[in-house]
């Protein structure tokens, strides 16, 4: 190897600028993998902040109606009425305007948008609701609405299309310790 002395002025600058363009550029190279290291792990942190913004969503719109239909089914004339019409034929509920009157008046109150009231046999005796708008109901097959007879208070989360959330759920509606409707 050639003496430090012997090399010409011209190599010897850039060898000099050589060691410090190499350090320079492992220095470059570390940080922006750093960088890298760090965006994916603010991604990281913010889509588990999101994912638990959203289930908190869920969940205190779920208690929030909840709540509200609760409200409606310890109404007492909605009980009372509830009551009444389980001994009715069908033809003869339709003609029970009355409770489908309060049902709907309780939905501002109660901040509950569709509503059903059933009767112990799954038969719809109230809608707190355009009677055209019934295709959110859940027919007395349905687990929730099998659950909710057995006094359990039930809830499912529904995507019928993208960007569409309903929550459905189920109370009872009690006479007592007697279940006489959902």
């Amino acid at each position: 190897m050639a003496k430090l002395s012997n090399i010409k002025l011209k190599k010897k600058i850039n060898l000099i600028i050589l060691s410090f363009i190499v350090p320079i550029f492992v220095l470059l190279f570390l940080s922006f993998g750093n960088f890298i290291l760090q965006v994916n792990k603010d991604i990281d942190n913010k889509k588990k902040i999101s994912e638990n913004s959203v289930k908190n969503a869920i969940e205190l719109h779920k208690t929030q109606r909840i709540i509200g239909a609760y409200t409606i089914s310890t109404n007492p004339f909605v009980q009372e009425k509830v009551l009444e019409l389980n001994s009715l034929e069908a033809n003869e509920i339709e003609k029970e305007n009355i409770l489908a009157e309060k049902l709907n008046k309780l939905h501002r109150f109660a901040k509950v948008e569709f509503s059903w009231i059933y009767d112990k046999n799954g038969r719809i005796v109230a809608r707190g609701h355009k009677p055209t708008e019934k295709k959110f109901s859940i027919e007395k097959d349905d687990p929730l609405f099998e659950n909710a007879m057995m006094g359990d208070v039930v809830y499912t989360i529904d995507t019928p299309k993208k960007g569409l959330l309903f929550i459905k759920y189920a109370v009872t509606v009690d006479q007592g310790s007697t279940v006489i409707g959902v």
